[in-house]
């Protein structure tokens, strides 16, 4: 499936997997970030999205680099390699809008009503 997915170069040769993959890239970020994870990702473990957190905090702290502020971690108790569940997917996208209208200084919406969202499994991870 990996080969598959990302070639035989990026397989098979350290180097040019480094060069795409996201952890080995944070110190690029320069503006918020919204991670959005799975719990029972059978392909990509939660540990990789702590690492950017983690990595983005200790650049806040180190540097006095305010990139972390305005980040948001979103993490789904029940989904896996991606969002499926009607309930997960509808605040998945309310997040989003809300996170892109702060980001790009937009009207922020207002929040999807409770009864389109009841019961999702989302848990709004800790930015400090």
């Amino acid at each position: 499936y990996k080969r598959k997915l990302w070639g035989d170069e990026v397989f098979s040769n350290e180097a040019a997997a480094r060069a795409v993959s996201p952890i080995f890239h944070v110190s690029n970020i320069a503006r918020p970030v919204m991670l959005v994870h799975g719990e029972d990702d059978p392909r990509v473990p939660m540990s990789h999205s702590d690492r950017v957190i983690d990595d983005l905090k200790r650049r806040s702290k180190d540097k006095g680099n305010h990139c972390l502020s305005g980040c948001e971690y979103i993490t789904f108790a029940d989904e896996g390699h991606g969002v499926r569940k009607e309930k997960n997917i509808l605040y998945m996208y309310d997040k989003v809008e809300q996170f892109l209208c702060r980001q790009l200084d937009l009207p922020v919406v207002a929040n999807l009503e409770e009864c389109w969202t009841h019961g999702n499994s989302a848990t709004i991870r800790d930015m400090d």
